[in-house]
């Protein structure tokens, strides 16, 4: 659509969809897709004939991008997302509405024509959009449509919805204010015409607002059949900081284009008659099919359109695609993949196009700047006329002009009046702007760097191009923790002047070294010959145009600049095409990893490492790290030129061989660390580097630090450079651990010795941790826990406070415990039967089950707890005595982490403890009624723990086997009790000190499951302190003669350990 902009107090503005309705519908069917040539099926091709191939979306389908995680943005006119093709959708919809949500959506269908282009479902059903599995989210461009649509009030925040959306990075918008720079001719009427826009109309502001925040805006050119596109994809020429985040795209017909070789060989249909073109925005133009589509109707099932309006909509889904394969790109960057990969091959051998420019009655023919061209001028207008006709009756037909009597006649008339224009030398790039949108090609990454689309802030001399430093613009790439491949041939553009030698008598070689700036001579020789030399209305804004594009450039001091590439951020970048820009290659964090080869020199700095397993043809300055190979394999990486840098070189081995860096020239590594990559092991002697000039470190055939477990030799050998690896502790700590792990590794096979690799490789620091994470002792913690056999002991020692009887009691305790970073917690049930044959003696027996839990940073353990226990003890009387013996088995799981390499060992295994304990308390006050008795008491508990031996599993080779093991627990208590009695119950509290005799840690020798010489190291526990202090109180209720009920609670502290412990207690006296 489009509107004209008029001055009015309330702006009504007038709409003329860039549409035009056909009204055929349709049904398709579809196949499973499993390959390329699966992807073109019945509803890939149902959008309209060679609309998905021509764009090659196939392509991009069969490498896995469909739209999968994005959202796009369209503002447009509502969207009826009832449509079927929309429904599996679940994060699409409207942001906002216009006429209080109610629609006529038989004539309000533009929206959703461009949203099924877009991204229609693929649903074995009609057609699919580009961006099939994206999802999309609407707003309006107006508040209020009138005159079914054909009349709107222009809403003022139109993006406004969008702004914040982070996850919105492009928006479509198919539509555009009817005013264009072609009756403009001198100073007064080109700032009128933006002062006019931006004053009448807010699309200005906002699209300040919404460029400010990276989004893409994709623009419709407009069916007028103009030279140039609307308004507003030429304000970038009013406002250069616009032009990065605005594409405009073409309309063509995708029947007439043929792809031989990756050539589109077209007619004269290619160009669609109505489209609007590329002046002014040639670098951020795009074409794309826009003639005979079918798309989602508004009003359910399907229509057939043409225009510029889904021409967009294919670049929009597109982008979308570009969005899912690299997460980390905002909008301007989208942009510049898309225009960097777009097909401008392209050749028409009818050597001319012809627009019908309706809105001020101009045909205009455009004469190719090629030999075929020169051919088509020879011809007379007439018979271009009828050759043109006859190759495109059907959208001359749908324009109004039935039969080629009336077009020939329609032709003739305006060539009578003057008004059929000829262009001669038309560039491709002045109709379709930097080519046919290409869907495969952009999933690959960036394919150009054009210097035009950076700024002044992008240049740097800190870098070499061909090895001497001097200005360049770099590209910035942030991956922000992704993982990519760039596998287009990466060229680069240079910025020039629209000139006949844009960058002087020195850089004229346009078919050679300077094919990069021959658009920018081409676009001046047809503005000079068709605009300059010849009294063309609209002379003063090709003039200003050309002026202003070449201030601007040589303000922005780009001029000539050679590009250049900085990565930043984490995770890798892989470079898999033969990438021919002329500057540097720059790591500054994370990993760029070159398998394919580039031009130009290469830096690692700061944080950065540069790997790969292909060529680099300058040279390479290695302030950070370096290492030869490909996520980590043992392959060559080849340097042209130099080496040096005091960086660090990253050596991996696959067992018998290093990877290996090859200089073509000088490779000073003097003041280069060597150390080890990704993959590392002892006992391995091999080339590392070699140069046709090599220089290393000082201190040949002497022992240096490689990795935290590895030191290195390093040999000069020739021209080579060779790397000893020596097995070494260099952790300083876990010296039995680290034993053990080297008499496994040399007991194991190769296969079985890669798997330690990743351990042999990490660093000091990484190393102490892997040692520490491998040792592990969270059995031992597990074993520390049990054996205290608290379940037994808390049931005797809470009964001590009750009336002993002949009774059931039911006991439920909770208990939470930390020792240093070891947090514990449980829960218990016990049940219990008292005997009585006296009433100075008793005696019963017990049965306790609990679940407990045990955990730190990385590990964890359960186990559940079943103990039997007999007690006996005496009663009313001043001096009381109880003892206890008990048997208990555990079942036990232990999940053990090793992060450091990604390893988890789980076990499960049995163990017993067998409990002895006795109590003595001396009442001070026996025999005295209703006042605090103080009562000293002694204690002591004693356990014997026992565990069956086992074997870890899911670790691998880092599995421990454990034996038999048993340990002995002694703690002797000593306090006071303070003891109240009431006819109503019992209350009380303690004071103790707690001393731990043994038991306060455990340790044991164990050994790898896999290593055949059982080298054993030792596993400890966590040490708890062995000075212990005690308090606790309780309360004793009596419900009845027969039931009672108690509570207590209970706090443990020591110097490392917190204990806090709570209890019920239902008692029942028979």
């Amino acid at each position: 659509m489009n509107f004209e902009i008029k001055k009015e107090k309330n702006l009504l503005t007038k709409i003329i969809l860039l549409s035009i309705s056909i009204g055929s519908f349709m049904n398709f069917n579809v196949l499973e897709a499993k390959n390329v040539d699966d992807f073109r099926t019945d509803e890939y091709k149902a959008m309209g004939e060679n609309v998905l191939d021509a764009i090659n979306t196939a392509g991009a389908y069969a490498q896995g991008y469909t739209g999968k995680g994005v959202i796009l943005g369209i503002c447009d006119f509502p969207i009826n997302f009832n449509n079927l093709e929309f429904r599996e959708k679940n994060n699409s919809g409207m942001l906002n509405e216009a006429n209080n949500g109610i629609y006529n959506w038989q004539i309000l269908s533009h929206g959703t024509a461009v949203a099924g282009v877009v991204a229609a479902n693929k649903n074995n059903q009609g057609m699919h959009g580009v961006a099939f599995d994206a999802n999309i989210q609407g707003v309006t461009n107006a508040d209020e449509y009138e005159n079914d649509g054909l009349d709107f009030l222009i809403r003022e925040n139109f993006w406004e919805e969008f702004l914040d959306r982070q996850d919105i990075k492009i928006i479509n918008n198919s539509w555009g204010a009817d005013n264009y720079l072609s009756n403009v001719n001198n100073r007064e009427e080109y700032e009128k015409f933006f002062y006019d826009y931006i004053s009448a109309y807010s699309a200005y502001n906002q699209i300040k607002k919404i460029v400010n925040k990276d989004k893409l805006l994709i623009f419709s050119a407009g069916n007028d059949g103009h030279t140039m596109p609307s308004v507003e994809n030429v304000l970038p020429i009013w406002d250069n900081s616009l032009s990065n985040n605005i594409i405009n795209v073409t309309a063509s017909n995708a029947s007439f284009f043929q792809k031989e070789n990756d050539i589109f060989k077209v007619t004269s249909g290619a160009l669609a008659m109505f489209s609007d073109l590329a002046q002014y925005a040639e670098d951020r133009t795009l074409t794309a099919p826009g003639v005979f589509m079918n798309t989602t109707y508004s009003n359910g099932g399907y229509i057939k359109d043409s225009g510029t309006s889904l021409a967009a909509p294919l670049v929009t889904g597109v982008g979308g695609l570009v969005q899912e394969a690299f997460p980390y790109l905002g909008g301007k960057q989208i942009g510049d993949i898309l225009l960097s990969t777009a097909n401008n091959q392209i050749v028409n051998t009818d050597g001319f196009f012809m627009t019908w420019q309706i809105g001020y009655n101009f045909i205009n023919i455009f004469y190719t700047n090629d030999e075929y061209g020169k051919k088509a001028q020879e011809k007379s207008i007439e018979d271009l006329a009828e050759f043109y006709y006859e190759h495109n009756t059907n959208l001359i037909n749908v324009m109004g002009v039935k039969s080629k009597d009336e077009f020939l006649s329609l032709v003739k008339e305006y060539d009578n009046v003057g008004a059929v224009k000829e262009f001669v030398d038309t560039p491709m790039e002045a109709l379709f702007g930097q080519g046919m949108v290409d869907a495969e090609k952009a999933v690959k990454g960036l394919g150009v760097i054009n210097v035009r689309r950076l700024t002044s802030e992008d240049i740097s001399n800190d870098y070499t191009v061909a090895g001497k430093k001097e200005k360049q613009a770099l590209y910035k790439v942030d991956t922000q923790g992704y993982n990519s491949i760039w596998s287009n041939d990466i060229k680069e553009i240079r910025a020039g002047y629209i000139a006949e030698n844009p960058l002087g008598e020195n850089n004229k070689d346009f078919n050679g070294k300077d094919n990069d700036i021959k658009d920018l001579h081409d676009r001046y020789i047809y503005y000079k010959e068709n605009w300059i030399d010849r009294p063309l209305y609209d002379k003063y804004v090709v003039e200003r145009y050309i002026e202003d594009f070449n201030n601007n450039i040589q303000n922005s001091g780009l001029l000539g600049l050679h590009a250049g590439l900085i990565k930043d951020g984490e995770g890798i970048l892989n470079l898999t095409g033969n990438n021919t820009y002329q500057g540097s290659s720059i790591v500054k964090d994370g990993t760029l990893q070159i398998d394919g080869s580039i031009k130009g020199d290469a830096y690692s700095i700061d944080k950065g490492i540069l790997t790969g397993k292909g060529l680099i043809e300058g040279d390479v300055y290695n302030n950070s790290k370096i290492s030869a190979g490909s996520y980590g394999s043992i392959d060559t990486l080849k340097i042209k030129g130099n080496l040096s840098g005091d960086g660090e070189i990253l050596v991996n081995t696959d067992g018998e061989k290093f990877n290996v860096i090859s200089v073509g020239n000088i490779a000073d590594i003097s003041n280069m660390n060597v150390k080890a990559g990704q993959k590392a092991a002892p006992n391995i002697t091999n080339k590392f580097i070699d140069a046709n000039n090599l220089i290393l470190v000082t201190g040949l055939n002497q022992e240096q630090e490689f990795s935290g477990l590895l030191n290195a030799k390093i040999e000069l050998s020739g021209n080579e450079g060779i790397l000893t690896t020596i097995a070494n502790n260099n952790t300083k700590v876990y010296d039995e651990t680290f034993k053990a792990i080297n008499s496994m590794y040399s007991s194991l096979n190769s296969n079985q010795q890669s798997k330690m690799y990743d351990l042999y490789a990490l660093d000091t620091n990484q190393a102490t941790t892997a040692l520490k994470e491998i040792t592990g002792g969270f059995h031992m913690n597990m074993a520390h826990d049990i054996i205290k056999n608290r379940d037994v002991v808390t049931a005797v020692e809470k009964q001590t406070n009750l009336d002993r009887a002949d009774s059931l009691w039911i006991l439920n305790t909770k208990h939470w415990q930390n020792v240093d970073d070891i947090n514990a917690q449980g829960y218990s049930l016990t049940i219990g039967k008292d005997f009585t044959n006296n009433d100075k003696n008793y005696n019963g027996i017990l049965f306790s089950y609990s679940e407990n839990s045990l955990g730190d940073n990385l590990n964890s353990g359960e186990y559940d707890n079943y103990s039997l226990g007999l007690y006996a003890g005496t009663k009313n009387r001043a001096n009381t005595l109880t003892g206890y013996l008990s048997y208990g088995v555990q079942n036990n799981n232990v999940t053990r982490n090793i992060p450091m390499l990604d390893k988890v060992a789980k076990s499960d295994y049995d163990s017993n403890v067998l409990g002895l304990g006795m109590k003595y308390a001396y009442d001070l006050d026996y025999g005295k009624e209703h006042q605090w008795h103080i009562a000293p008491y002694g204690k002591i508990d004693m356990a014997h723990y026992k565990q069956n031996d086992f074997q870890e599993s899911n670790a691998d080779l880092y599995n421990q086997k454990i034996n038999d093991y048993s340990d002995n627990y002694l703690a002797g208590e000593v306090g006071v009790e303070f003891n109240r009695k009431e006819e109503s119950g019992n209350y009380g509290i303690k004071l103790g000190y707690k001393r731990l005799v043994s038991g306060a840690n455990q340790d044991m020798k164990v050994t790898f499951v896999q290593d055949k010489t059982n080298t054993g190291y030792t596993i400890n526990g966590v040490e708890e302190s062995k000075d212990h202090l005690v308090l606790a109180g309780y309360i004793d209720k009596q419900l009845s003669d027969k039931w009672s009920v108690a509570g207590q609670i209970e706090q443990d502290w020591s110097s490392n350990s917190n204990e806090l412990s709570t209890s019920i207690n239902f008692n029942y006296q028979f």
